[in-house]
């Protein structure tokens, strides 16, 4: 398919301007003919304008009172022609008289929502990734506070390892006279008890053993 020598906009205007001229009392057929071709081969390219070109030409050749339906028929039938095929397709002009279509507005918008969906694409992904830092995050803090509560704990056990007689005696040594006897007693009261156990314990062992 030929393409347009100017832009669709235009062209459509040029038909309708030469539609209205039919309707005129006084167009001369040959005079309406003659610049209707000339447009034509204007505003469309190559063979495809050469074409129509002609067919208006023939028009001069109809029968009188006939040819202005003819007309109007040909000038109707181009205009939905163009609506029909060059609603996504401009056409630039360049060196040497060549025609280059290029993407028009439905192309471009097709382009844009293309990039609007790889950068939702690229946007789910980035987050993807932030929330995988998230865990390692987490993962590192959670390893810290381990490291501390362990540390805790060693501390606490060289607090307690840190415990001696001589500690003991200077805390002991501080105390009041009636605490320290209330210690002394308790301790004593301990040990005699841990003695009656172990006495107890051996009375029913030797007791044990005679009976076998």
């Amino acid at each position: 398919m030929s393409g347009l020598n100017i832009s669709k906009t235009k062209a459509i205007e040029i038909l309708n301007q030469r539609l209205s001229d039919l309707n005129k009392y006084d167009i001369e057929d040959k005079v309406w003919c003659s610049r209707t071709s000339q447009d034509i081969k204007i505003i469309f390219n190559g063979m495809d304008g050469v074409t129509r070109s002609h067919e208006i030409e023939k028009l001069t050749y109809a029968i009188t009172g006939t040819w202005k339906n003819t007309a109007k028929g040909y000038i109707n039938s181009y205009i939905d022609f163009i609506n029909d095929h060059y609603q996504t397709e401009i056409p630039i002009i360049q060196d040497n008289n060549s025609l280059i279509l290029v993407q028009t507005k439905q192309h471009l918008t097709e382009q844009i929502q293309q990039n609007a969906n790889l950068l939702t694409q690229l946007n789910q992904a980035k987050n993807q990734i932030n929330q995988f830092n998230k865990l390692i995050d987490d993962y590192i803090n959670t390893d810290k506070a381990k490291g501390k509560e362990i540390e805790r704990l060693n501390e606490s056990i060289w607090q307690i390892e840190g415990v001696n007689l001589k500690r003991l005696w200077q805390v002991f040594s501080n105390l009041k006279l009636k605490e320290q006897i209330a210690i002394l007693t308790a301790l004593g009261a301990l040990i005699a008890l841990a003695f009656l156990c172990g006495q107890h314990y051996t009375e029913l062992l030797n007791q044990a053993k005679s009976t076998k």
